[in-house]
């Protein structure tokens, strides 16, 4: 749901290096940009060797998944619809806005939704793309979100 994940120092590029994944360093960091090529069927192909950031990776959807307050199941659906939520707002605003990044962090996602509307005004077009853009950031606020690990904190 994030426009790019970071990689620490230690994690191994290789694997994701073969499926093609655009990587991008400044003196911050070295990130690589999402969806990840990993990603198949919403399963990781790279799971034993998938980056720190993704192993310490627990957002609130997934806990509630540990505690047993969602079944997996109803958790797949709700990933599935953010995708497909986030995969519309991606090609409308695409359609709309080209040349701008192919960013969707919260942020990101309304900077564009604004430059959108600067340059086209209000159109049903992006009318879709606003609703669309607000069902998916509330989807990434309540269930996306990162929360402390319970056994990691401090």
């Amino acid at each position: 749901m994030f426009h790019a994940t970071d990689l620490a120092p230690t994690d191994d590029r290789a694997a994701l290096e073969s499926l093609g994944t655009v990587f991008v360093a400044d003196i911050h960091s070295t990130r690589f940009e999402q969806p990840c090529p990993a990603q198949v069927g919403g399963c990781c192909t790279v799971y034993p060797t998938r980056p720190m950031m993704c192993r310490d990776y627990n957002c609130a959807l997934l806990l509630k998944v540990e505690e047993g307050a969602i079944g997996e199941a109803d958790a797949r659906v709700i990933v599935d619809s953010a995708t497909t939520l986030r995969d519309r707002v991606h090609a409308g605003l695409a359609e709309l806005d080209a040349g701008w990044p192919r960013m969707l962090g919260s942020q990101h996602l309304t900077q564009r939704v604004i430059r959108a509307h600067k340059r086209h005004g209000s159109s049903p077009e992006l009318e879709h793309v606003v609703d669309d853009a607000l069902k998916l950031q509330a989807m990434i606020s309540e269930h996306f979100t990162v929360r402390p690990d319970p056994d990691n904190a401090p």
